[in-house]
């Protein structure tokens, strides 16, 4: 899961898929990531493009190997302090990983918490702010935290794109976006 959600930084679904299926063959776990060639690493990585993000991966197979027993941390406050790992990603690896009952948000959730309920923030990167966070906490319903965070996120993804699909959203009767003829 932690690996996953690493490749799907900036990146498309349908580009990691066979990325990260070779990446998980060759390199089942950290502890044998964490040994290989940093060149063999880079070479199944590269096609994901952002070259950058591959010093962090290498950094973060060290870490897992050496501080964690080569296992992904079940506690937030130790998924934070892994390289390239923020509050989303720590967070989607709780919930997804683990099922712990916690908000996924990213900048998906955001658009469609924006639209259907009319909420804005004046921060630059509105998926790294509290009032988000903490009205999707309030949303998660008992039990279902982690097929609720599914659904916001493949909403996000078929209908409430960047260029929403209100005519055939289910729920455009409620939105706050569709009232106001946006």
């Amino acid at each position: 899961m932690l690996i996953a959600e690493l490749m799907l930084q900036r990146t498309r679904a349908d580009q990691v898929a066979n990325v990260y299926d070779a990446f998980m063959k060759r390199f089942p776990g950290p502890r044998v990531a964490a040994a290989a060639d940093p060149g063999e690493i880079t070479s199944i990585l590269e096609h994901l493009g952002l070259r950058h993000r591959i010093p962090r991966f290498i950094q973060l197979f060290r870490k897992l190997s050496t501080e964690y027993d080569g296992t992904v941390p079940p506690k937030f406050e130790h998924l934070i302090d892994l390289p390239g790992v923020g509050r989303y990603i720590a967070s989607a690896v709780l919930c997804f990983g683990f099922g712990e009952p916690v908000p996924v948000v990213d900048a998906n959730v955001v658009r469609v918490l924006r639209r259907f309920f009319g909420l804005s923030s004046a921060k630059k990167r509105a998926h790294t702010d509290p009032l988000f966070w903490n009205f999707s906490r309030k949303l998660l319903p008992g039990n279902k935290e982690v097929e609720f965070n599914e659904a916001i996120l493949d909403f996000a993804a078929i209908i409430c794109k960047s260029k929403p699909q209100c005519k055939t959203c289910p729920v455009s009767s409620n939105c706050q976006y569709f009232k106001r003829g946006i």
